[in-house]
């Protein structure tokens, strides 16, 4: 059963890329053999999957990914299986209270992919004119107010921006100049922060990305930078806390 999961996270949620991918390829190919999903990609999916059943099983997923790349897919696997458990193997066959169960098991990994012991957060839209609100608003204008080095602290930091052949690259080249991370991937970043900023403001983060690429570099982005900011480096304690149920909000909501 483990296996047809992670076969299907792979396959489905925008892990897997191949060349000519404007995501970057996670797919490499050894002496002209078939491509195949990088090793260490494959097994941040399938590590990120034995947290789920550790966090079922025990109550706790256990100690954080050893790397940022191996964070960043397995927040991707950890996402997508939270919300499209039934695409996974036998997992549509699940009574409604085992999906349950299931789903807080993911958001458990997925909340704890960068950082060990934290918690999810609930969010919902604050009344106008409220402490809350007032904290949410500052959240959202602190992110709009420093969007393009918030983009680049998580490219760099996150496991997303990836150069050499274990892992597949994010990088390219574009008319022979300078290689840079792939505008795509900077894009889905972008989008996803966006989403954010809206829901801190609506309580909605409005429609989701159709390409599963785009959700998968949106999950890991969001999971890394949820557990970056902090008060009161970045913005008030208050506002740290709507900030992050915020974020826990739209990765519920990525795929």
């Amino acid at each position: 059963c483990v296996g047809e999961v992670v076969k299907d996270i792979l396959i489905k949620s925008g892990v897997t890329r191949y060349q000519a991918s404007p995501y970057g390829a996670t797919t490499l190919s050894v002496n002209g053999h078939k491509p195949r999903v990088a090793l260490p990609v494959r097994e941040a999916v399938e590590k990120q999957v034995v947290r789920v059943m550790k966090a079922l099983l025990l109550g706790n997923a256990g100690p954080k990914p050893d790397t940022s790349i191996a964070a960043a897919f397995g927040s991707v696997a950890a996402a997508f299986l939270r919300n499209r458990y039934q695409e996974c193997g036998q997992l549509g066959q699940l009574s409604p209270a085992a999906a349950e169960q299931l789903r807080a098991a993911c958001t458990q990994a997925l909340t704890q992919s960068y950082a060990d012991g934290v918690e999810a957060l609930e969010f919902s839209q604050p009344e106008q004119g409220s402490a809350a609100a007032a904290a949410s608003a500052e959240a959202a204008a602190k992110i709009k107010a420093n969007r393009e080095a918030i983009v680049e602290d998580i490219l760099q930091k996150s496991g997303i921006a990836r150069r050499g052949r274990r892992s597949g690259s994010t990088y390219v080249s574009i008319n022979g100049n300078k290689s840079q991370v792939s505008p795509a991937v900077r894009n889905a970043v972008t989008f996803h922060l966006k989403r954010l900023t809206t829901m801190l403001l609506t309580g909605s983060a409005g429609p989701r990305v159709t390409e599963p690429e785009a959700a998968a570099v949106g999950a890991a982005a969001l999971a890394f930078f949820r557990n970056r900011a902090s008060a009161p480096r970045d913005m008030s304690a208050a506002a740290t806390v709507q900030f992050r149920a915020a974020c826990d909000a739209v990765l519920a909501n990525i795929y």
